[in-house]
């Protein structure tokens, strides 16, 4: 396969090695704003899937409800609920 150059040799010291103390700590500071922003971000999409499945969800029960007043439930008469589909 095509590969880059390799451009790192074994005495070159680490990317982080050669900044000054005041601009390791900034960048530290910045990774651990990356993290927590990310962690935030995955928790507000799982909180958004979890509504979404709540909204349809009852979407469907209104529906149901609606049918089953207007006289559309089925022959039988029996009081059914929607089937649920859960999350995996």
């Amino acid at each position: 396969m095509l590969e880059g150059p390799n451009t790192t040799t074994s005495d070159a010291p680490a990317p982080s090695a050669a900044l000054p103390e005041a601009s390791r700590q900034t960048l530290q500071d910045l990774r651990a704003l990356l993290d927590r922003l990310q962690a935030a971000l995955k928790f507000q999409k799982a909180r958004n899937e979890a509504l979404n499945f709540e909204v349809t969800r009852l979407k469907r029960w209104r529906l149901w409800l609606l049918q089953r007043e207007l006289g559309h439930h089925h022959a039988s008469g029996a009081v059914r609920f929607p089937p649920h589909r859960h999350c995996a």
